[in-house]
């Protein structure tokens, strides 16, 4: 609107100048005191033709003003509509992002350290893979039968494996049927390396219901950083539970000699040299969360 004002303000400018000058010469030619009907005639016709001069610089004034205010009426008809068009679209998205949105913040907005851990199942990860190295060293060095079923690292409890995909570590072999089979490497208990890892049913659920997340194409892409920086604090996590669980095998030779001394075995120093390594969980999920809050300006909105 600003702009179609300016316009017909230079274009008044523009028919003011070219109608006055010429107006003015009508008076500068006076008559002569010997031919006073010839002088009469020549004001008379110069008049005329500036009145047709003033009258078709107004045609061209109209004729562009037109023009300027159809071309307005068409674009901002145009805005509209696409305005109009978009609006089910955008209302929708933005419905489908709350949903998504709470969702996520529900997974960690309000819990501690220690809330974030149990909810990815790293502790009972920690738990179930100390107490298959366990079981592993009395069945080797006590020949003790264990019952794996009802053990936390059971298949139930724990349907997945993550292998150490190291020659030093798990043989690979092929068996007569063609299929793929990994063993566990022998090697002393003070160098002790974990072959494979029990993966608990909420580590598996955690993860894949962070990947869903990342998956979405509702979210924005700084907020998608966030989350794949949550997963690979999970992943590094993983990690830093095998290290700790390495280096309580590596210690029992020297402090279980006999089964009887198995007895008062716990889980402890596993625990505490895992807190000692592991990434912490909670400053990620703040981020996250201070996103999602900025993302929508929740109390602006309530302001307007």
């Amino acid at each position: 609107m600003a702009l179609m004002i300016f316009a017909l303000h230079l274009l008044l400018m523009f028919a003011t100048g070219r109608a006055l000058p010429s107006a003015s010469l009508g008076h500068v030619h006076l008559p002569s005191a010997r031919s006073p009907q010839i002088g009469s005639a020549r004001s008379i016709a110069q008049g005329s033709s500036d009145a047709a001069q003033v009258i078709s610089v107004a045609k061209d004034v109209a004729n562009v003003l037109f023009f300027i205010v159809v071309g307005t009426v068409t674009i901002l008809t145009y805005i509209k509509a696409k305005r109009t068009i978009l609006q089910p679209m955008r209302t929708e998205v933005f419905k489908q992002q709350i949903t998504l949105f709470t969702q996520l913040l529900h997974e960690l907005i309000g819990k501690s350290e220690v809330e974030l851990i149990g909810d990815a199942g790293l502790d009972a990860m920690v738990r179930a893979n100390v107490a298959c190295v366990l079981d592993q060293y009395a069945a080797e060095t006590f020949y003790v039968q264990v019952d794996e079923q009802e053990r936390p690292y059971n298949r139930k409890e724990c349907p997945q494996t993550i292998f150490t995909l190291d020659p030093d570590v798990t043989s690979i072999t092929t068996g007569a049927d063609g299929l793929v089979l990994l063993e566990r490497v022998e090697r002393p208990w003070t160098s002790f390396r974990l072959a494979e890892m029990k993966v608990p049913t909420q580590y598996v659920n955690a993860k894949a219901q962070f990947i869903s997340y990342l998956e979405s194409p509702l979210l924005p892409s700084h907020l998608a950083s966030l989350v794949q920086e949550y997963l690979d604090a999970l992943d590094t996590n993983v990690d830093h539970i095998r290290t700790a669980v390495e280096e309580l095998a590596q210690t029992l030779p020297a402090r279980f000699p006999t089964l009887e001394s198995m007895s008062g075995v716990t889980i402890g120093r596993a625990e505490n040299r895992f807190n000692e390594l592991r990434v912490s969980l909670k400053p990620i999920a703040e981020r996250i969360v201070k996103f999602v809050r900025e993302y929508f300006a929740t109390d602006k909105l309530l302001d307007a």
